[in-house]
């Protein structure tokens, strides 16, 4: 009778449960790409909204001045971040990561915020327009002849937002 009775063990995995656990590897991955694809793009956007509110807030700063003048001051990082900070003693807001980099863009001409780099926009006291831009500290001249810049939040991140300045008036909008 012992003969007659094999010793059915299972040695491994059938196809079919091999199957199942490829299909769930499969849907959580999905899952967790779509779901860092949704951080990034609210992280770009809350980036570019804060940096559009510098900009403003520098432009009304000045404007609403008698004698001091507030340069917006968007400052490039050792660790791949950026900040804005509005004159030179300002509290600096992040509007920018490594994961979601910045760069500077108009005409054709599109310049990477890296570590180091300081751009400034200084704006008109009587009309709120774009009196000067530079970069500060680096190997690139100064940056102007435009009718408008944009500052690209997030580009290679996969989904990006554009803050417009329009030098003639100063005022932005996000696109």
């Amino acid at each position: 009778m012992s003969g007659d009775v094999r010793n059915n063990k299972n040695a491994g995995f059938s196809l079919v449960e091999l199957m199942v656990v490829v299909g769930i590897i499969a849907v959580l991955l999905s899952v967790v790409t779509i779901t860092f694809s949704i951080v990034g793009r609210g992280s770009a956007k809350s980036y570019a909204t804060t940096l559009k509110q510098a900009i403003a807030t520098s432009r009304s700063e000045t404007m609403g001045r008698v004698k001091d003048t507030y340069e917006l001051y968007i400052i490039g990082n050792a660790d791949g971040s950026v900040d804005a900070q509005i004159g030179a003693g300002g509290q600096k807001h992040q509007v920018a990561s490594s994961k979601i980099p910045m760069e500077i863009c108009s005409s054709g001409v599109v310049i990477p915020m890296t570590a180091g780099r300081v751009f400034t926009i200084t704006f008109s006291k009587t009309d709120g327009s774009v009196k000067q831009m530079q970069f500060v500290g680096g190997a690139i001249p100064a940056f102007g002849g435009f009718d408008e810049i944009w500052f690209q939040c997030g580009e290679s991140a996969g989904t990006h937002y554009d803050v417009h300045l329009v030098i003639g008036t100063g005022k932005t909008y996000i696109k």
